[in-house]
């Protein structure tokens, strides 16, 4: 097969290479599939001619490409080129690292990523194309909202690593993802660049997904269909034994948690802050029991402790979310100028502290040997705890209006 060859300005050991009757530099490219590919010659062939049927289905013969990214050593490249794909031949790296390895030669607008193994349905890309011309600059695909072939999807993955996944995704980052392993996935080549992706492996799909939703990138899922693999071809994870999908979990499970401290914060600190508010609302205006149950002292100190640990829950998630964006360079300006503001419920808060610690405080004053009032002790406790929130909102005002001007952020 002859093709024609240029090498990749960034990494001399990736190679660009393109059928002979293919410009190897269009113009005018609309969508991109781009598909890594590792040892796949048993389904390549047929795999790009799913895509070339999908292209034809939505009538962008003459405005797509299919590239395949392959690291293989079993002719997979040379399979692809004779079927009229364009190739980047890249050292075996990792699934992450090969989209980033060949985004130098994606000349489409929009970019359909996948598997070449035939498990995701390429023959149809109505969907797919119909919501980038709607705006949208992310799309997951969905096996649970389409149709799955039975076999095709092992039960460990099915009724428990998904699920399992989705729950903590969607609850870290309250999303609505039904299905955030598919490979499946749309994206404009924009908001590819903008993601920054530094993910090498399994994880990249966790850190696109996450920074998709940081981005605030116009989002939304499209059901697939999702096959048993042709030609009896084994998935990676098969080929690399019973422990990669565990390890694929866990560097996933790695992102959610890399890339989202802010909001996994922000849930603890719901999580600690409002039991601990009703606990000392309902002892200080209610009653001092519950059920026959008396609480005595060693709980509030137990909700006073809360209390604190969720007003610093609360100010890491603030710091930790403007350092995020300052690395995505996306509305820092906006999100800084409102994080340096110490606002007037900061300062009721800050009267509310004083007024409820005046009671035991001028008692105290009055007479050193307090006698023991549940009402007027809980109730200094939840004053004091205002005053450490508003002196951590007084000292975040100064931390934030500080970094404004190291960062010059006009």
């Amino acid at each position: 097969m002859q093709y024609k060859k240029i090498l990749s300005t960034k990494d001399k050991r990736v190679k660009f290479l393109v059928p002979k009757n293919i410009n190897i530099k269009p113009k005018k490219i609309e969508l991109s599939i781009v598909i890594p590919a590792y040892n796949e010659k048993k389904t390549i062939k047929k795999f790009v001619e799913w895509c070339k049927l999908g292209i034809k289905s939505i009538k962008l013969t003459n405005r797509a490409e299919i590239i395949i990214i392959d690291s293989s050593n079993d002719g997979t490249d040379k399979i692809a080129l004779e079927a009229g794909a364009k190739v980047v031949k890249t050292p075996l790296r990792g699934l992450g690292r090969a989209y980033l390895d060949g985004m130098e030669f994606v000349s489409g607008k929009y970019m359909i990523l996948g598997d070449a193994d035939c498990t995701y349905d390429f023959r149809h890309l109505k969907n797919f194309y119909k919501n980038f011309l709607e705006g949208y600059e992310f799309i997951m695909g969905s096996r649970s909202l389409g149709n799955i072939e039975k076999g095709s999807m092992p039960k460990l993955h099915k009724y428990f690593g998904i699920p399992l996944t989705n729950f903590l995704l969607n609850f870290i980052y309250s999303s609505k993802f039904s299905d955030i392993h598919c490979g499946m996935r749309g994206i404009t080549k924009k908001a590819f660049l903008q993601m920054q992706l530094n993910s090498q492996k399994w994880d990249y799909a966790s850190e696109m997904l996450i920074k998709a939703i940081r981005l605030n990138l116009k989002s939304t899922e499209t059901p697939i269909n999702f096959f048993i693999a042709a030609n009896n071809r084994q998935s990676v994870h098969v080929r690399e034994g019973w422990l990669s999908p565990w390890k694929a979990g866990l560097q996933n499970l790695n992102q959610m948690l890399t890339f989202g401290c802010d909001f996994m914060f922000k849930k603890l600190f719901y999580i600690l802050f409002f039991p601990s508010l009703i606990y000392f609302f309902y002892t200080i205006f209610i009653s001092n029991s519950f059920l026959n149950y008396i609480f005595h002292f060693h709980w509030s100190f137990v909700f006073f402790n809360f209390l604190i640990l969720s007003y610093l829950f609360l100010f890491f998630s603030d710091i930790i979310k403007v350092a995020y964006q300052i690395g995505l360079k996306k509305n820092v300006d906006k999100l800084v100028e409102k994080k340096i503001k110490y606002t007037f419920i900061d300062f009721i808060i800050l009267i509310s502290g004083i007024l409820m610690i005046l009671p035991t405080v001028l008692k105290y004053l009055d007479n050193t040997n307090l006698d023991v009032d549940y009402v007027r002790t809980n109730l200094f406790l939840i004053g004091l705890s205002f005053l450490l929130f508003s002196s951590i909102r007084f000292f975040e005002h100064y931390f934030f209006k500080g970094l404004k001007k190291i960062f010059l952020i006009k």
